[in-house]
């Protein structure tokens, strides 16, 4: 298990950056928002591995609290680590952890890639499960949830028209809630997409298999 990566960021994409550590190596590591690191000097990254039969990939976090608590969504059922990384995209860990506390729906369905079902699995999954975090939470205030489901501006309610047709088509909430989370970061799909065209994406996906 890679715990952290020390080295210099050299390049900084839409959903990720790329690490040069002291040895020469460079990685490449997916992450929430990638323009958070400082470019100036080394930084420290906190990874995450995914291991599966057709690739590795590397997800990076600027602060461990990040880290600890992608693991933690990763507990929740129908949660992968591509939709988790979609999921802080959308709000601080703080933000999300509230609106779990207070059994906020409506705020962790403008999630990137969650609809209801998963906001309820969230609940019943980490309600009382996340103290141990150590995150600062101001359970008097609001969750502070980025409307955009795909973190980079989009219009939720495209989205939401989006998972509406593709449920209507008889695909499961899973297979959704996996499709679309996978979109995230496609350059492909503007910040002002049409529903239409995040459909005719997803299904691109969904009948490829």
């Amino acid at each position: 298990m890679i715990d952290y990566l020390k080295g210099v960021i050299e390049h900084v994409d839409v959903d990720a950056i790329v690490l040069e550590t002291s040895g020469g190596v460079a990685y490449r590591l997916f992450c929430a928002n990638p323009h958070d690191f400082n470019r100036d000097h080394e930084v420290i990254v906190y990874t995450y591995l995914s291991v599966r039969e057709d690739a590795m990939v590397l997800f990076g976090f600027a602060k461990r609290v990040q880290q600890s608590f992608f693991r933690k969504l990763l507990d929740v059922n129908g949660i992968g680590p591509k939709m988790a990384i979609g999921i802080m995209s959308g709000a601080t860990p703080e933000a999300i952890a509230l609106a779990i506390e207070q059994e906020d729906i409506l705020a962790l369905s403008r999630l990137p890639g969650v609809g209801k079902k998963t906001a309820q699995r969230m609940i019943l999954d980490l309600k009382d499960k996340l103290d141990s975090l150590g995150l600062q939470i101001d359970k008097a205030s609001s969750p502070v949830v980025k409307a955009s489901p795909v973190g980079r501006g989009g219009r939720s309610t495209t989205w939401q028209e989006a998972r509406d047709v593709l449920g209507a088509l008889g695909f499961s909430d899973q297979e959704i809630e996996k499709t679309l989370a996978g979109l995230i970061g496609d350059e492909s799909l503007g910040v002002d997409a049409p529903s239409e065209q995040v459909v005719k994406k997803a299904l691109q996906v969904l009948y490829r298999g």
